[in-house]
């Protein structure tokens, strides 16, 4: 089954408390009884806890949430989904005094009116294909560019605006690989697969041929975008994404470009870019040098009708699905026209839905012991960077000075940024989207030139996720993640630690993980650490890149420990961190519960990341996600941690209590 929102109308009385549904009202003249950490109807107490606490926590629910091929249930995605609720009633209103909702309203019914129109023509992506056609030669290939860029067609590179980590207070215009759609690199060496990709653009083509004449060669355009794929890297190491090039060195890199032209017509004046991938432009370079114009010409028509096919009618976005979701993940089932264009209102308008949301239903106290919850679990992070043992004094100073420069971004921002977006109502789905991606666009260009705004709150409050970002070094935990199952005020320590702490201390890790420890407080790309500390994490590392290699997802296919092990270091370090601040605290009444407290920690961390996949959707996730399935986030942690199998008394040697273990932070 999948959780659709048309069948969580009856939660929005839950929404008044961010806190779930409640059977019974509360009752002011008894004190209630302290609330369980966990849900015993999803426990499977059939399994060992010692071995798979994962299907011990989960097993009940995971064989009653058994997703449609394709799809995912988790209960992050029922949290979600709750909260949309909201969100979804304040865009489908039939009116609004705020001037901002009004321009959302209008933008989802042109949605809708897209996913119900069977033909269509759509002028602007006339005039684009018309100046592909008319490409010249090779030379005119900075101006088509410009166009294509300036209104969010990924072709051949990117040109974007970030934060300069050679100094973080600045920006930079980054220049990265850009330009294919299969989900990795790797994808276009399944044959299978990119057969798949031919047929489906020789029937997007075949749908569009009523608004279009257009002239493409599947087999010829895949084979182009491969070798558009293989100019990147998947090196993800900072320093190798750190190249600094003046205008000289960008000539070098990709001759015959134009770039000056091309950054005036895209509107930057800048005296050095930053090359994500250095390889990537000398590949490219080859790439054009070899191919015929004919072939460059068919690859660009072929990504600006990828570009916004699903915006112009029914069989086109009924296309795109196809492949994109039914091919690629195994989804036999499209979601209702009315998910899809709210979706794509809240990737827009998240701010807007989220201040009307915060505003309506989340309490003043909400923010506050969230807030409180943070302060605790940094300085668990500050005590435990203190005792780890293998960081020399040197590097465990500079560590910990990068903690106390990191700013922990929580619930909301105050005050709100304005938000309004000027769009014409009166356009169709397609032009409304051309012109959000001008509007981008320009925001890139403004932002080039202004300082870096540390304080900003630049994560949508309305995303149920949390972040760190190494150029700001910060943590962002937006409102929308405070709820059920993620942080109740009204539930023991054990719960909101077990939960909202070891997400945090996950977000808090990120600072000092592969990635992260190349950036100083500042947010800089600066190398703090000795030789020998270095080593050491390198070291640690590679326990648990082999650990967590060792894992079958699927039949044959196993988790990536290395693409994987920033986000393994950042569970165990948060888990680590959490439960050290869980057990700092005072004495508190535990619910009367066959568990102890600590047990219903562990309990609560497992059970907010129940989550049952179909093999598409897991098949995509080994290949593309940096997250292992979660069932190997919750068991591959707690091997690691002597305080679980201390809480669960499991025996030495077993699963979740090896004679050796995995520790880094």
């Amino acid at each position: 089954m999948t959780y659709s929102l048309s069948k969580s109308w009856g939660l929005l009385g839950c929404l008044l408390t961010l806190a779930g549904c409640s059977a019974e009202p509360a009752d002011s003249e008894h004190s209630e009884p302290p609330l369980a950490a966990y849900d015993p109807s999803y426990l499977d107490t059939t399994a060992e806890p010692c071995t798979d606490f994962y299907q011990f926590a989960c097993g009940t629910w995971l064989a009653q949430h058994t997703p449609d091929p394709g799809y995912t249930n988790s209960r992050l995605g029922v949290s979600d989904e709750r909260n949309s609720v909201y969100f979804r009633s304040r865009v489908e209103a039939m009116s609004s005094q705020d001037p901002s909702l009004l321009v959302a309203q209008n933008y989802y019914r042109s949605c809708l009116r897209a996913h119900a129109a069977t033909a269509s023509t759509a002028p602007p992506l006339r005039l684009l294909l018309a100046e592909v056609t008319a490409l010249g030669s090779l030379a005119d290939l900075p101006v088509l560019l410009a166009d294509l860029h300036e209104i969010g067609v990924l072709a051949l590179f990117r040109a974007e605006t970030d934060i300069d980590v050679g100094d973080p207070s600045h920006h930079t215009l980054e220049i990265a690989e850009s330009g294919w759609s299969l989900p990795a690199r790797a994808s276009y060496d399944d044959s299978a697969l990119s057969l798949a990709y031919q047929t489906h653009m020789a029937s997007l083509a075949k749908a569009a041929a009523s608004d279009f004449a257009l002239d493409i060669d599947p087999e010829a355009v895949v084979e182009f975008e491969h070798a558009v794929a293989r100019a990147g890297s998947d090196d993800r190491a900072p320093e190798a994404r750190y190249n600094p090039a003046n205008p000289a060195m960008l000539a070098a890199a990709l001759p015959g470009f134009d770039w000056a032209r091309y950054f005036e017509l895209r509107g930057f004046s800048v005296q050095y870019v930053n090359l994500y991938e250095p390889k990537a432009l000398p590949a490219l370079n080859a790439l054009l040098s070899s191919a015929p114009l004919t072939s460059v010409k068919q690859y660009l028509t072929w990504r600006v009708l990828e570009a916004y096919a699903s915006s112009i009618s029914k069989p086109l976005i009924a296309e795109e699905f196809a492949f994109h979701r039914g091919v690629v993940d195994g989804a036999e089932q499209a979601p209702a026209d009315e998910y899809d264009c709210f979706n794509s209102v809240r990737e827009v308008f998240g701010f807007v839905l989220a201040r009307g949301f915060v505003e309506a239903f989340v309490p003043n106290t909400l923010k506050p012991k969230a807030s409180a919850l943070v302060d605790q679990l940094e300085r668990a992070m500050r005590e435990n960077l203190a005792r780890v043992s293998w960081l020399d004094e040197p590097t465990r100073v500079q560590a910990q000075a990068k903690l106390e420069l990191l700013r922990a971004k929580v619930a909301y921002p105050e005050p709100w940024p304005e938000t309004t977006l000027d769009l014409d109502s009166s356009q169709s789905y397609l032009e409304q989207r051309i012109s959000l991606a001008r509007i981008r666009a320009r925001a890139e260009r403004n932002a080039l030139y202004q300082s870096v705004d540390r304080n900003e709150f630049w994560a949508s409050p309305d995303i149920t996720n949390a972040f760190y970002t190494d150029g700001r070094n910060d943590i962002t935990i937006p409102v929308a993640i405070l709820s059920d199952p993620f942080f109740r005020e009204d539930r023991p320590p054990e719960f909101n630690f077990g939960i909202l702490g070891s997400l945090v201390g996950h977000e808090l890790t990120h600072a000092f993980d592969s990635r992260g420890r190349h950036f100083d407080g500042q947010g800089a790309l600066v190398d703090w650490w000795s030789e020998p500390s270095a080593a050491e994490f390198e070291h640690r590392s590679q326990c648990l890149v082999d650990q967590f290699n060792g894992y079958e997802a699927l039949p044959g296919l196993n988790v990536d420990g290395q693409a994987t092990l920033d986000e393994n270091i950042a569970d165990l370090g948060g888990l680590i961190v959490s439960f050290a601040a869980f057990r700092a605290l005072p004495k508190h009444a535990t619910a009367a519960s066959p568990f102890s407290a600590e047990q219903q920690f562990f309990l609560a961390r497992a059970q907010a990341w129940c989550e049952s996949a179909s093999p598409g959707i897991t098949a995509r996730q080994l290949q593309s996600d940096p997250h292992a399935p979660n069932k190997f986030r919750i068991n591959g942690t707690l091997r690691n941690l002597p305080e679980f199998a201390e809480a669960f008394a499991c025996p030495a040697g077993s699963e979740l209590a090896p004679t050796e273990r995995c520790q880094i932070w």
